[in-house]
């Protein structure tokens, strides 16, 4: 429910509600992939936003891929 909540955050560009949920998603299971690439792309939208790294995006992308090699939101 988490990730999913983080999703429709991000597409609403709630950037902070979005990187809650992802965030609270990984909290209770740090090798969820799909959380890993919403905090990243929440990141990602954070940084543009000039507020955040970009290199904590990267992070979390490789973590992701680390779990599911095949994970095509962190391919993309």
């Amino acid at each position: 429910a988490h990730v999913e909540a983080g999703q429709l955050a991000l597409l609403k560009f709630d950037i902070p509600m979005a990187k809650a949920a992802f965030e609270k998603a990984l909290g209770q299971n740090p090798n969820h992939a799909d959380a890993r690439v919403g905090l990243a792309r929440t990141l990602v939208a954070q940084f543009y936003a000039g507020e955040g790294k970009y290199g904590d995006a990267a992070t979390n992308l490789r973590a992701a891929l680390a779990i599911d090699p095949t994970h095509a939101g962190a391919l993309a």
